[in-house]
């Protein structure tokens, strides 16, 4: 073999021809000759394709993160969807509660009015003065109205523990004085009515005031029309008819800012539910 220009030929009869591996590739005495070690690096950075990569790696973090917000958006719809039927029945439930209160006002002022009258016959009239008065202004004494509210809908929120999922803090707030102020309400007719039975209803018995039937009559029993009761005016009697008055007044004083409480908290449900 000669080296000639690079290429391998084989002396043949005193001529050279190059031989079939020198015609595929170069080579030295020590065999082929490589390719330099940049040019390789660079056909194989040339043969990534970049641009495809980096543009399908952006359409997947941009699939992930739009499946993220679209899943955080429709949570965020669910929840508000929830919100506005929670404070629909609320609203609901709030106004047919500041119904009856207004209601009890009224039965409670027309109480404290028979009642009023009451005590002025008694103080009027000289001790042991008895009359037949009407048996509905006396039924009055033992008749303690109690205002039996609606709270379906918010015992229901409160004792699950949903109430914290109300995004105003105002409304949560105002609902949770609200319940407090009708436990107050609650309580004070609790005590009225029980005094109007187990205290006033013995002693008047007892010393008798008043000698008509219709005095063991349920509290909530209403006489006719026409009925009357014989009463017997004395100073015991005005201070017993007294104490009833001052039950029914209060009772007017709690609806009257029950009923104050319930108002706003409509208007407070209102504006929410128009957001």
């Amino acid at each position: 073999r000669v080296r000639k220009g690079g290429w391998a030929e084989l002396v043949v009869n005193g001529s050279t021809q190059p031989t079939r591996r020198a015609a595929s590739a170069r080579v030295d005495c020590f065999g082929p000759v490589s390719k330099p070690p940049n040019e390789s690096a660079e056909m194989t950075r040339s043969s990534i394709p970049w641009a495809r990569m980096l543009g399908e790696g952006v359409v997947i973090v941009g699939s992930i993160l739009l499946a993220f917000a679209l899943d955080a958006g429709w949570d965020r719809l669910q929840e508000r969807e929830w919100e506005r039927s929670q404070l629909s029945s609320l609203h609901t439930e709030l106004e047919e509660n500041l119904g009856l209160a207004e209601r009890s006002i009224g039965i409670h002022g027309g109480m404290e009015r028979g009642l009023v009258g009451l005590r002025e016959w008694s103080l009027a009239s000289p001790p042991g003065h008895e009359e037949a008065l009407p048996a509905r202004q006396v039924n009055a004494l033992f008749s303690f109205r109690t205002t039996e509210f609606s709270l379906g809908a918010i015992d229901a929120l409160v004792s699950s523990g949903d109430l914290g999922r109300i995004r105003s803090e105002e409304i949560r707030r105002v609902l949770t004085m609200w319940r407090r102020e009708l436990g107050d309400v609650r309580e004070k007719e609790t005590l009225a009515l029980q005094f109007a039975e187990m205290v006033l209803m013995p002693a008047l018995a007892g010393q008798g005031f008043a000698g008509d039937a219709t005095l063991v009559r349920p509290p909530t029993w209403t006489p006719p029309e026409d009925a009357r009761i014989a009463v017997r005016a004395s100073p015991e009697f005005s201070d017993l008819v007294a104490s009833r008055i001052v039950h029914e007044r209060l009772a007017i004083q709690n609806l009257e800012r029950l009923a104050a409480e319930t108002r706003r908290m409509l208007e407070l449900l209102e504006a929410e539910m128009a957001r």
